[in-house]
């Protein structure tokens, strides 16, 4: 035992231990930019601030670097064509896109947006790095408030133009615009104006505009609407122009009817619409739910969205979290919206959720919300009538009266049950133990069983015939529903598939790894990642016809919180045609073997496997210029093309082993298919797959395709008739490929009427008209084969 006095002895040494290896601390011991600040001061001698560091070194400003921030005299060509050395594809100047780049990804629910200044050094320090010409070198994730991006924008355009956006020319012709009180007047005049601004200036104005009409989307959440912006722009920073205040205002809230109306008609790629904000938690799923547009996030907030205007009708919030998107069922009593939270399932109807008042805010359980008692809820299918809940056991419900019609007593509970399950190509998917199970969902049994080893499923989803199943591997299943056998495993995304969905010829999936990759579903070829602004993963793909635009409306859910709207025109996927043949010659075996063409647009779905149909569709959906093998009825093997760079065209088959000279006289004239009568007397009604018993349905649609037009020819000897032979011979191919897939989208409606309420006679009259079809496939098949013949 040490004694008092040899305790503090102790206590004593080690203190004076650890002070002589403190002052022995030697300049080697700091770090390099600590020995040069000491270095430094040291020879400035005793009257340093001991503060300062090293004076760092300025590199020399190139001479022709533009200066960005001055009084006045900044030209916005010189500006472009300086930052366009860095960056060839800039259509704005480097400020103007960072600026706006940033504030888009995390300031549209930034409050006061505009009016709150950002902060005068750091923004001098940035300042600084643009008039040096390293304005790429700014890190504004790091270094840049959303304050003061606004801010920097703001000081852009009000003091370093030489003028107005709308220029000092036409300045008054802008502002005398608010005195048109006529609509299309004002708008036709308007852009007669716009027309004549420089096209530096109008790119500039074009995307500033197109930033403000987002902040305005989003004004219930930032308090900018369309009034504050004009008068912190138009009024106070003179922007576009000068008493610009109205102006700017009519064109935030006109920007569709101006803008986007007559744009969005005539446009050949996709084009960016709208970012919607106002989720806490990631977006888990989006429904079309009456007039609405429904978006659920996994905090059990619901937001509704006015889709023809896009802004938020109101959000509504729920006292759980739910884990999985609730799914939209159709009934006789109206549209339900089915919810799953840990301890019961929730539907909710217009009437309790309360659509129309904005103020009703919070969802809750009432005498108007039916409640069933299934917990845990992990995935769930709509087939009709019936939703399927998959939890620890698989419940079919009555999706009218809410009652269990089957719990499914074959699938045991245990830990490794599915997480997934869709409705597809007439079957109810579900998956567990590395195995794909597809049930019928009338008989509610189990139909067929497909091993599988390609990890976990995300959602199954009907897509161009197919079942397509997204996976946590990020690989891409796809199952043929009629062989039940995986045709093929897509991998290109390197995280978690969430969702497919077919836009056009096209098939979209969406991925943890925040990417939109483009598909062909006839060839399983990625055709390209499509362009989104989501910065975290994606998870919901959404497409949404207008009539008026001529093409989708595509709504994408992300992990960031927002919900984007892209719009894209019917005929967008024309400019991958040429990557589609280079892929079909690539894909080719060898010169002796000939291979299926690959086909740039999705077929037409064959009820009938192996039958003419195919045969013939496969030829109609190849790509002008493309060579095309088409089996004839008898299975010989027909290859023909277009026709050439001189309009001449040849339609022949040649043998592997014929060498011998081939006639060059032209075929004799493609007669008409023989016509063949269709019943004229239509079926009695066929019950609508979604009828309730005691309901009077409506009838199922049926129109029978009209006959194939016909034509005749008396051809010439000269090789520019055959040119007109060939266009009038695939006008026709066209059309019967038009008839052939309305024929089987109604087909295919029937067919899952006929499971829920079987009619023979409906069916065996479909069966007939079907046949009478296959029977002008041949016919043509033939006059194909005569004249390949020659």
């Amino acid at each position: 035992m040490f004694g008092k006095k040899e305790v503090k002895d102790k206590k004593d040494k080690d203190k004076d231990k650890k002070d002589k290896d403190k002052k022995a601390k030697t300049a080697k011991d700091v770090p390099p930019r600590s020995v040069n600040s000491m270095t430094n001061l040291a020879a400035a001698g005793s009257g340093s601030n001991p503060s300062l560091s090293a004076p760092t070194v300025v590199e020399p400003v190139p001479a022709d670097c533009v200066p960005v921030f001055t009084q006045r005299a900044t030209p916005l060509v010189d500006l472009l064509a300086w930052d366009r050395k860095r960056d060839a594809s800039l259509k704005v100047p480097l400020i103007v896109k960072l600026t706006l780049d940033h504030m888009f990804d995390i300031g549209l629910n930034t409050e006061g947006l505009f009016r709150v200044p950002g902060n005068s050094t750091q923004m001098a320090s940035v300042e600084d790095e643009f008039n040096r010409g390293r304005g790429a070198d700014v890190d504004f994730k790091k270094r840049v408030s959303c304050e003061d991006s606004a801010s920097l924008l703001k000081k852009f355009l009000r003091d370093s133009l030489p003028e107005e956006l709308f220029t000092s020319r036409l300045a008054d012709a802008f502002r005398q615009l608010m005195e048109v009180s006529d609509r299309k007047s004002r708008k036709s005049q308007f852009l007669a104006l716009w027309e004549q601004l420089p096209s530096e200036n109008r790119a500039v104005a074009y995307e500033l505009l197109l930033f403000l009409v987002q902040v305005a989307a989003n004004a219930d959440l930032n308090k900018m609407n369309s009034e504050n912006l004009g008068t912190v722009f138009g009024e106070m920073a003179q922007v576009p122009v000068r008493d610009g205040k109205h102006l700017l205002k009519w064109l935030i809230d006109d920007w569709q009817y101006v803008f986007e109306l007559d744009f969005l008609a005539q446009a050949k790629d996709i084009t960016f619409l709208r970012k919607l904000i106002g989720h806490y938690k990631s977006v888990i799923g989006m429904n079309q739910f009456g007039n609405y547009i429904l978006s659920t996030d996994s905090g059990g907030a619901v937001n509704v969205w006015d889709p023809a205007a896009y802004i938020s009708k109101k959000r509504m919030k729920h006292a759980q979290r739910c884990y999985i998107a609730p799914v939209a069922v159709d009934t006789s009593a109206g549209q339900f919206l089915w919810a799953f939270f840990p301890d019961a399932i929730r539907v909710w109807s217009a009437t309790s959720l309360k659509l129309e008042d904005p103020s009703a805010t919070n969802i809750q359980d009432g005498a108007d919300t039916p409640m069933i008692r299934m917990p845990n809820v992990c995935a769930a299918a709509v087939t009709g009538p019936h939703v399927w809940a998959v939890g620890e056991t698989v419940c079919v419900y009555d999706a009218t009266t809410y009652s269990l019609l089957k719990d499914v007593t074959d699938y045991p509970a245990g830990q490794d049950v599915t997480l997934a399950a869709g409705f597809a190509c007439g079957y109810v998917w579900t998956w567990r133990s590395k195995t794909f199970s597809a049930w019928d969902p009338t008989t509610m049994t189990k139909v067929k069983e497909i091993p599988d080893s390609s990890g976990k499923p995300t959602r199954f989803f009907e897509v161009a015939g197919a079942v397509w199943v997204g996976t946590e591997s990020g690989s891409i299943v796809v199952i043929d529903p009629v062989s039940f056998v995986v045709k093929t495993t897509l991998k290109q995304h390197n995280a978690t598939v969430y969702c497919a969905a077919a836009v056009g010829p096209l098939v979209w999936t969406c991925s943890w790894d925040k990417s939109i990759c483009a598909w062909d579903p006839a060839s399983l070829q990625l055709i390209t990642k499509i362009p989104n602004k989501h910065t975290d993963a994606i998870s919901w793909i959404m497409p949404v016809w207008k009539q008026s635009y001529n093409g989708w409306e595509v709504w994408t859910g992300s992990w960031d919180r927002s919900v984007h709207i892209s719009f894209v025109p019917v005929n967008y996927a024309e400019k991958w045609l040429p990557q589609l043949q280079q892929q079909s010659s690539l894909g080719s075996a060898s010169p002796s073997q000939e291979q299926p063409a690959v086909s740039p647009r999705s077929l037409p779905r064959q009820l009938s496997q192996g039958g003419p149909g195919a045969a013939l569709a496969q030829l109609m959906a190849s790509a002008p210029g493309q060579a095309r093998v088409l089996k004839s009825p008898s299975g010989a093997s027909l290859q023909s093309s277009t026709a050439g760079p001189a309009g001449g065209g040849h339609v022949r088959q040649k043998s592997k082993s014929d060498d011998s000279p081939q006639p060059t006289s032209l075929p004799p004239p493609l007669a008409a298919p023989p016509s063949v009568p269709l019943p004229s007397a239509l079926p009695p009604p066929i019950v609508s797959p979604r009828a309730v018993a005691g309901t009077v349905p409506a009838p199922v649609p049926i129109a029978i395709p009209p006959p194939l037009p016909t034509f005749h020819h008396d051809v010439a000897a000269d090789a520019g008739r055959f040119a007109q032979y060939v266009q009038e011979y695939e006008t026709q191919l066209v059309d019967l490929h038009s008839q052939l897939g309305q024929l089987n989208s109604q087909v295919e409606q029937v067919v899952f009427a006929a499971r829920q309420n079987p009619d023979p006679s409906n069916v065996a009259y479909w069966r007939a008209s079907l046949e009478e079809l296959h029977k002008k496939e041949i016919s043509l098949g033939d006059k194909v084969n005569e004249v390949s013949s020659q």
